[in-house]
């Protein structure tokens, strides 16, 4: 049967490998592949990104205190470069929010009907300047 089409045969020879292809023609030629080994994989269709794995474990740091006017565990705080102004959530504690007021004193207590200071005096600005 006559040989129409190349006929490419990978051989391992000692030291290296060559491609033997043979034509229509009965004439053989040898072509160098580097003394590397021919190999052929499928195609896959994959997105080109990056999922790093490491191995660890996750958990939380100790308990601290926060000196704010809702107590808590921590359930929301505000996006990084948000800017939050007077009366505006600054975070939430066990889904209660503390609302960001203006003045010099920290609000470390709680008030109640009949308190009187410069922490009320600082509150009553706040609410009068929120309407």
């Amino acid at each position: 049967m006559p040989v129409t089409a190349s006929l490419i045969l990978a051989t391992a020879l000692a030291g290296g490998a060559a491609a033997v292809s043979t034509s229509g023609d009965g004439v053989s030629r040898e072509s160098p592949t580097d003394g590397l080994p021919q190999k052929t994989d499928s195609a896959k269709r994959q997105d080109l990104s990056s999922r790093p794995q490491a191995d660890g474990t996750l958990g939380y740091s100790k308990e601290r205190k926060l000196n704010g006017g809702v107590q808590g565990t921590l359930t929301w705080l505000p996006d990084t470069g948000t800017v939050i102004k007077r009366g505006e959530p600054l975070y939430e504690a066990d889904g209660n929010k503390g609302r960001l007021m203006y003045g010099e004193r920290p609000m470390y207590q709680k008030l109640k009907a009949g308190d009187k200071g410069p922490d009320v005096k600082q509150l009553k600005e706040n609410l009068c300047d929120l309407g």
